[in-house]
């Protein structure tokens, strides 16, 4: 579908000075990028030096890396989490956490060892607390074992669907606001803006393709800077 969209970004014109591409330093975004680039222009097409794969601009691309970029972003976090919307919301869905926690270590589908931190973040915020889990990681685990019918005895589609509220719940309440939506996206925000602006040619002029490869919060933090729509 993108050869068809882009039919200018020819095989024959994918070298490392036309193509910039960006990429958290994750192993799924880097490998998910690497196929968008075999499919784009197959290495029997192509010649001349590889693309390189630009992680060094990861924390740009992440609205809640550890430690966060700013200690504005941290304190604006805070409040917000602090919120009695927030703490309320919490407390309701506590015991559903600690539920989905248990059923996933009991499976031996987690190392509980791997999570006993108190200081171990997965997410905006979010905490792991001994052998529960956060919302983030609850949520991200669960997909995937719904995704291969492989959820444990107990657990239904309904609780993969309540993790994924409940996840998405902390994202919306923190990037509702707009100044940390700001801080946490700011500098990808402007790199994109100014790679649309036409400053991504190549020493003949020619339009560079960029590519960012990043998370599902990149977009959503993205959705959030550009105010493109509420999250």
């Amino acid at each position: 579908a993108l050869r068809q969209k882009y039919p200018d970004f020819l095989p024959s014109l994918a070298t490392a000075e036309s193509v910039r591409i960006f990429s958290t330093a994750f192993p799924r975004t880097i490998q998910s990028v690497q196929a968008l680039l075999h499919g784009l222009f197959p290495p029997a097409t192509r010649r001349g030096p590889p693309i390189v794969i630009d992680t060094t601009h990861s924390d740009d691309m992440i609205p809640d890396p550890v430690p966060r970029a700013t200690v504005e972003q941290e304190e604006r976090e805070a409040a917000v989490l602090r919120s009695e919307a927030v703490l309320a919301h919490a407390a309701e869905a506590e015991p559903l956490r600690v539920r989905l926690s248990q059923a996933l270590l009991e499976a031996r589908i987690l190392d509980p060892i791997a999570y006993q931190s108190q200081s171990a973040s997965w997410g905006v915020g979010d905490q792991a607390k001994g052998t529960t889990l956060s919302w983030n990681k609850l949520a991200e685990v669960l997909k995937c074992l719904h995704s291969y019918s492989r959820l444990p005895p107990g657990l239904t589609v309904d609780d993969v669907t309540r993790a994924n509220e409940a996840g998405a719940y902390r994202w919306t309440v923190l990037m509702r606001d707009r100044r940390i939506a700001q801080l946490a996206m700011g500098s990808l925000t402007a790199a994109i803006v100014k790679t649309a602006s036409g400053a991504a040619r190549d020493a003949s002029g020619l339009q560079k393709l960029v590519v960012w490869s990043g998370h599902d919060s990149t977009l959503f933090g993205l959705l959030a800077a550009f105010q493109l729509e509420a999250p």
